[in-house]
Formats: C-alpha cells, structure tokens, sequence
C-alpha cells in the first residue's frame, strides 16, 4: 500500500472531518456547513495541514498551528 501525502484540499474536507468525527470528536457538522468551514480554515495561514491518500482515499490527517 502506498501513501501520498499532499496539502489537504477543498475535496478533501468531508472525508477529513469524517475521519475526525470517527476518531477524536463527537461533533459532526452538517454537510450544508462545509462551504463556510473550508473557507474559513483555509484563509488562516498559521494552519498547515497534511491529508494521507490511498486510492484517493483519505486514511490520515494532521494539522500544525503557529502561534
């Protein structure tokens, strides 16, 4: 099995907040919210985010913040 590692992306949102839902939180949010969290987490540029694809899948996530 071969791991990518790209800069997560718009169309990578719904599987990464999936992931983090089955994972770390109970909170979900609604698809319709999407749009608003993709933007408001991409405009910020102390946020650096990786996903980990498998088959275009995404199997990880991790995030590095600066203060």
């Amino acid at each position: 099995m071969k791991i990518q590692l790209c800069k997560t992306r718009k169309e990578h949102l719904a599987q990464v907040l999936e992931l983090l839902h089955r994972d770390l939180s109970e909170f979900l949010p609604p698809s319709d919210q999407f749009e608003k969290i993709w933007e408001e987490f991409s405009s910020q540029g102390n946020v650096h985010s990786l996903v980990g694809l498998v088959d275009g899948l995404v199997i990880g996530y991790g995030a590095v913040i600066i203060e």
